[in-house]
């Protein structure tokens, strides 16, 4: 069987992309959990963070399913929301859109450029929820803000939030990942206390309006960004310095930057999030009966959009020594 796919990122947490508007393919979702778990791999495979399935919507312009690496299904995505919303706008021909996610829908609208040419996009990730239950959590509180789980680390305090799929936040003085590591595997080993797991975000200070985040992401390990745990990791931010509340938030990863810009009103939080999405190559690829690649009939690179995003990253990596 031949498909069409399309590899993309937004701030290098990349994606497999693969239209099932377009193309009429007949997946059920176990295809698409195989399908994620033969492709990513990045030793034998096209290597990739998790696939972006665009389908029909009845309810929105489309929808948006997102399976990880390791084949499970994830929620929500902010990186691959950008990425799969620039597809549809420009599929669509639209200017803005709504998609459709496994628990929420989502506004995205083409933005200003961060940088030179790069195509940037605006999305709104609202669904935050600091009740315990919501992620789920089991804790003796009905909120974790800035709290000690002893089982996992009685030295770091911990904040959690739900952003439709579970994040815990700590913040630390420096970004180690001999230390990142083990401690998101013993985070989502740790059953007595996130049943169905978490994602893990490591916060730096970089200074008053910036900050450095680092996820381990559940079902993938630790990623270049995490569009959704950097969301939770801004909005923690500014739970300890009001003071940023509407304002733009600098938000570095290892994958380059983001701006976040957070305003609460009560317990509602709005939260616009500005970063890329781009284009790496177009593919026709052929799978065998195991929906495992056999062979890659053509490949077509977007070398413009790779070069400027090489150039922005050495600029975010310059501001960050």
């Amino acid at each position: 069987m031949n498909i069409l796919i399309r590899k993309c990122h937004g701030t290098a947490n990349d994606f497999i992309l693969i239209d099932e508007i377009s193309n009429k393919y007949s997946f059920t979702d176990k295809d698409r959990a195989t399908l994620a778990k033969n492709l990513c791999d990045r030793q034998n495979s096209i290597g990739a963070d998790g696939i972006l399935f665009l389908q029909s919507s009845t309810t929105c312009d489309a929808k948006m399913r997102i399976f990880n690496s390791d084949g499970s299904e994830a929620q929500m995505c902010g990186n691959g929301l950008r990425c799969i919303g620039r597809y549809a706008l420009e599929l669509l021909d639209k200017t803005e859109l709504d998609i459709e996610t496994l628990t929420a829908h989502y506004k995205v609208v083409k933005a200003p450029s961060l940088y030179k040419d790069i195509y940037t996009v605006q999305i709104w990730l609202n669904t935050v929820n600091f009740n315990v239950d919501s992620l789920p959590m089991i804790f003796d509180k009905e909120q974790c803000l800035f709290e000690t789980i002893d089982e996992l680390d009685s030295n770091l305090k911990v904040t959690a939030v739900s952003m439709t799929n579970p994040h815990i936040v700590t913040f630390v003085p420096e970004l180690d990942n001999t230390l990142i590591q083990p401690l998101g595997e013993k985070a989502n080993n740790l059953k007595s206390v996130f049943p169905q797991g978490v994602n893990f975000n490591f916060v730096k200070e970089i200074d008053e309006n910036s900050i450095y985040v680092r996820t381990y992401e559940r079902g993938c390990g630790i990623t270049k960004s995490c569009g959704t745990g950097m969301t939770a990791s801004t909005i923690t931010f500014c739970l300890e310095h009001p003071e940023c509340y509407g304002k733009d938030v600098t938000v570095y990863n290892d994958g380059g930057m983001i701006k976040i810009n957070v305003t609460k009103s009560g317990d509602t939080y709005e939260n616009k999030f500005i970063g890329n999405a781009s284009y790496v190559f177009d593919a026709e690829i052929e799978i065998d009966d195991n929906f495992a690649l056999e062979n890659t009939i053509s490949k077509k690179f977007y070398d413009e959009e790779i070069s400027v995003y090489d150039e922005f990253l050495s600029y975010t990596r310059e501001l960050t020594k």
